[in-house]
Parts: structure tokens; C-alpha cells; sequence
């Protein structure tokens, strides 16, 4: 058998002891220990340090945390005034109650005057009618008698005839004056006339008593002027010119002017009558002018007999001469007096007739008063009235003193603000400046506005102390929205400064140096406040233009703490 070509290892012999250095084992040791102790103290060294930067740290974003901070920033800056109003129209009619004309009295509505006149002119005509027939009879008979004299009276009026001159005193026969006492006709006729006087028999006063509450005497009851809405539209409503908005109880009034339109063809009658009744009494004593001066021709002739008559005969001859020359005489100088009658009468008739025509022209204008129109488009705006012991809007039914305003209608095209600004500010106001007009009923509504009218003088303070004066102002509403209605409150900025592309930062970030009157302001520079000096330009009543600040800056709107402040330059 062939051997190994490797041969097994021979088996190394065990070591034996071996002698340490002296000291070995004991010096490795505490080197170690110190090391380690080494870095331990330099871990809490560490510690200690971060900890306290942490605190540090965390305090001052606590203190950054408690400073209220603006951002600054960069665009248009407008410098306002503030002014407040309200709101009103432009173009506005203001309905006002009508004022009720006419007599109340009831004079021509009654129409007695007109009446009692054309009595008095006929019982004239009459008397010398009968003068004229009593002188004509008696002249006929004197000529048939001769010397026979006769003396007659016919309705007051003497006639004396006088034999063998027939002279006739028809003279005597005079046309009554004028009376404004009735006659006993007339007075029956009065006497059946209702309370309201009306000759045609009105009910003015039973309807007064009972709907009016003040009845009617005459022509001038009550509930003739006594204006009550019967109708009316509803507030906001919109309105054509030449729309009914409101009408008055004109059921008096009407009654009214039914009584004085009969009582003007009664008047146009008795007015023709007159003047006929008056021409019968011209010619009539143009008759006894002819008359008379025939009495005294005849007598002339009379008195050619005297040869063959007797003494006594004679001496009537002359003295009928006489009396029909004395008759003649008066009734020429009474002719004079007749005619001044004639025109008294006449003119006094046809002014009664104008105070008619008058009242029916005012009585036609009341009742068309009493329905109120509108004079244009627009929107009707009610007026407020005392009622049960507070304000309330004028409704139907509401009774309305003359001239009291009760309605308007207003053009909502045409708004307008009426404010007022402080005495101490008018004067930086200027006529066309722009303005921006807000309102307590809308807040999210803006319009545009402008300026166009300042006063002159300023008004009184109303509730305000008497020191404090306030100046109108009138602004023109450029851009008009269907919500704008009138007497809205509303606050207006108008435009006094404007700048563009400027740096914005609010005046409460803006701090003062009493003692040099610098501004700065404190920017936020990490966690520290960095105290900087800028220049303010333009400012209004909450920011302010100011160079120095970026956009974008952060700046302290108070004082921060002073440890977390430091001073820097002006940038």
C-alpha cells in the first residue's frame, strides 16, 4: 500500500506561562473612563447651551406672537372727507291740498238778489203803467168837461185833472227806488226753501248732517270745504303723467256746483228781464215827458177862452198852466234822476250776476282741485301725519287741511344726496369732486357721486349745540341702482387727494418722536423688531403713504418689547 503524499502535521506543543509587564492592565482602564467622563461633561455643556437657545428663542416668537403686525402695501391712496345724508330726489312734484274758494255765505246760490230786483223793477213798471192810464183818463175827461176837475189815486200814484185845461199831473208818477228787502213773495219763497238756501231745493244740508258732520247753510256748509281722501294710490307706486294719484270727497262740492249751474240760467233770465223791465220804464216816463209837455200846450190853448169864460174858469186856466208847466219841468229834471236809477239797477244786477258766474267758475275749479294728477312719470313717496299719538304714513280717509303737503312723486332717475359737512371742513370741499356713497340699508351697495353744489351759508345746528354750524351740500348721484329710494341714510367719502402706485402702510403702525418729530416704524426682521425711520407723504383718516417701507414689509401697529427691538438706519 502506497503512502501519503501528504504527511500529517506534527501537533504544536502547549505553551507555557508567560510574565507580564508590570502595570499593564490597570493604566488602559482608567483612560477610558475619562474619556468617556469627557464627553458626557461635553454633552450636557452642549445641553445646557441649546436649551437656552431654545428658550431664547421660543420667547421671542412669543413676543412677535403678542404685537398686533400690518403688511405693507402698494397701490392707490385716496385722502376722503366723510359726509352723511340722505337720499332725495332731483326732479320732484310735490302735491299739496287744494285751497277751497268761495262764499260761505251762499251769496248767488240762493239767488234771491236777482229775484227781489226784478220785483222791485216790476211793481215800478206797474205804478207807472197806472200813472200813465190814470193821466190819459184823466185828460180825456177834462176835455169832456171842461171846467170839471177830479182828483184819482191808483196804486199811489196821484193824478189831478183840472176842467177846461185837462192838464194831467202824470208826473207824479215816480219809479221806486231800489231795495234789497224782499218782497212778500219772495219771503213765502225763502220761507220754503230747505236750511241750504237753494232755490232749487238742495239736500246739501241733510247729506251734511249726516256724512259731512257740519251740514250746509247757504252754500258754505261744512262738508263743502272739508277735504277728506277717498282715494289713493298706494306708496311706491309707479305713475304716467296724467294719472288719478288722489282724489278728495267731492260729493258736497259737486252738490255745490249742480246748485250754482241751475241757479246761473235762472240768473241769465231774470238778467234779460231786467233789462226789458227797465226799457219799459225808460219809455214809459219818455211817455209822460210827452204827455206832460201835451198837458202844457193844451193849456196855452186853454187859456186863449179866457174872453168868454168867467173869472173864476179864467183863473183855473192859468193856474192848470202853471201846474202842467210845473209838472213838465219836474218830470224833465226827474228824467235825469230815473236814468241814474236805470243804471244803478242795471249795474247792481249785473254785478250780482258776475258774483254768480264768479262763484260757479270757483265752484267748477274745487272740484277739479279735489282730483289730484301727476304732472309726472315717476314714483309716488306718501308724507307722514300725527295720528293716534305717533307718525304714520297719510292713507285714505285721513282728512287734509288746505296747503298741507301730503304726497310726493318723485323721478328715481334723478337721485340726490343732501348732506352736510363741518364749517371747519367746507372749505376742502370743491364743486365736481368725486365721491363714494354707501347705504346703512345696503352695506355691500357703492354708487359713484360728484359734488355740485356747496352753500354759501351755513344752517343752524337743529338738535346740536348752537356753536355747531354745518354747511349743505348737494351731491349727484352718478350710477343709479333700482334699490335707491328716498330718505335713505348714507355716508359719502368724497375724493379730496389721490396718488397712485404708492407705498400704503395704516397710521397706527406710524410712530412719533416727541422730541423731534420723526416717524419710524418697527419692522419685523426675523424674531427681532428693527425700529426704522421713514417719511410719510399723503395720508387719510387710516393710511398713510410713506417712503422707507417695501412692499411686502412687516411692521408692528404698537410698540413691541424693547429687548426684542434693535436700531437699524434709514433703508
Amino acid at each position: 500500500m502506497s503512502t501519503s503524499p501528504h504527511p500529517l502535521p506534527n501537533k504544536a506543543p502547549t505553551p507555557g506561562p508567560v510574565l507580564a509587564p508590570a502595570g499593564g492592565p490597570q493604566a488602559g482602564s482608567s483612560s477610558k473612563w475619562l474619556i468617556l467622563l469627557g464627553v458626557v461633561v461635553a454633552g450636557a455643556v452642549g445641553y445646557y447651551f441649546w436649551s437656552q437657545r431654545e428658550a431664547a428663542s421660543q420667547k421671542a416668537v412669543v413676543a412677535q406672537a403678542s404685537v398686533r403686525t400690518a403688511t405693507v402695501q402698494q397701490g392707490k391712496l385716496d385722502k376722503t372727507i366723510r359726509l352723511n345724508g340722505t337720499t332725495a330726489a332731483g326732479k320732484f312734484v310735490s302735491l299739496i291740498a287744494p285751497q277751497i274758494r268761495g262764499s260761505r255765505s251762499g251769496r248767488g246760490r240762493n239767488g234771491f238778489n236777482l229775484a227781489n230786483m226784478n220785483s222791485t223793477t216790476v211793481s215800478s213798471v206797474a205804478s207807472i203803467s197806472s200813472g200813465v192810464s190814470a193821466g190819459a183818463q184823466s185828460s180825456g175827461s177834462a176835455a169832456a168837461a171842461g171846467a170839471a176837475a177830479s182828483v184819482s189815486s191808483t196804486g199811489g200814484t196821484t193824478t189831478r185833472s183840472f176842467g177846461g185845461s185837462g192838464a194831467t199831473r202824470a208826473a207824479s208818477s215816480r219809479i221806486q227806488r231800489p231795495t234789497t228787502q224782499s218782497s212778500s213773495a219772495s219771503r213765502n219763497s225763502s220761507a220754503t226753501q230747505g236750511s241750504s238756501g237753494d232755490v232749487l231745493g238742495s239736500t246739501s244740508s241733510q247729506l251734511g248732517s249726516g256724512l259731512g258732520g257740519g251740514g250746509g247753510t247757504g252754500g258754505g256748509g261744512r262738508g263743502e270745504f272739508t277735504l277728506v281722501l277717498q282715494d289713493l294710490v298706494k306708496p311706491g307706486t309707479m305713475v304716467k303723467k296724467g294719472d288719478v294719484v288722489a282724489e278728495f270727497d267731492r260729493q258736497y262740492m259737486l252738490l255745490r256746483l249742480d246748485d250754482y249751474r241751475s241757479n246761473m240760467e235762472t240768473a241769465k233770465a231774470l238778467l234779460a228781464q231786467q233789462r226789458a223791465n227797465l226799457a219799459l220804464a225808460r219809455k214809459t216816463h219818455e211817455l209822460n215827458v210827452e204827455k206832460a209837455k201835451a198837458a202844457v200846450e193844451k193849456a196855452k190853448l186853454d187859456l186863449r177862452t179866457l174872453p168868454v169864460l168867467s173869472q173864476i174858469d179864467a183863473e183855473k186856466a192859468r193856474l192848470a198852466l202853471e201846474e202842467a208847466e210845473a209838472q213838465y219841468k219836474q218830470q224833465l229834471a226827474e228824467g235825469k234822476e230815473i236814468d241814474k236809477a236805470e243804471k244803478a239797477q242795471m249795474r247792481y244786477a249785473e254785478l250780482e250776476f258776475k258774483t254768480l258766474e264768479l262763484e260757479l267758475r270757483r265752484a267748477e275749479q274745487n272740484a277739479e282741485r279735489m282730483v289730484s294728477r301727476a304732472n309726472i312719470d315717476g314714483m309716488t313717496v306718501m308724507q307722514n301725519v300725527f295720528r293716534g299719538g305717533e307718525f304714520a304714513q297719510i292713507q285714505a280717509g285721513d282728512q287734509i287741511y288746505p296747503g298741507q303737503f301730503f304726497m310726493q312723486i318723485v323721478d328715481p332717475n334723478s337721485m340726490v344726496i343732501n348732506a352736510t359737512v363741518n364749517q371747519v371742513d367746507a372749505d376742502r370741499l370743491r364743486v365736481g369732486s368725486k365721491a363714494k356713497v354707501r347705504f346703512d340699508a345696503y352695506p355691500n351697495l357703492e354708487v359713484p357721486a360728484h359734488v355740485v353744489n356747496i352753500a354759501a351759508v351755513p344752517k343752524s345746528g337743529g338738535f346740536r349745540a348752537s356753536f355747531v354750524r354745518e354747511i349743505p351740500v348737494l351731491l349727484k348721484i352718478d350710477v343709479m341702482d333700482k334699490k335707491i329710494i328716498p330718505d335713505l341714510s348714507c355716508s359719502v367719502d368724497v375724493l379730496l387727494e389721490s396718488e397712485e402706485e404708492s407705498t400704503i402702510a395704516p397710521l397706527a403702525g406710524i410712530f412719533e418722536e416727541a422730541s423731534t418729530g420723526k416717524k419710524f416704524v418697527y419692522v419685523r426682521e426675523g424674531v427681532a423688531w428693527l425700529r426704522r425711520e421713514v417719511e410719510v407723504g399723503l395720508e387719510n383718516y387710516l393710511m398713510a403713504s410713506v417712503k422707507g417701507l417695501r412692499k411686502g414689509d412687516v411692521i408692528a401697529l404698537e410698540p413691541p418689547p424693547a429687548t426684542a427691538v434693535q436700531s437699524a438706519g434709514r433703508q
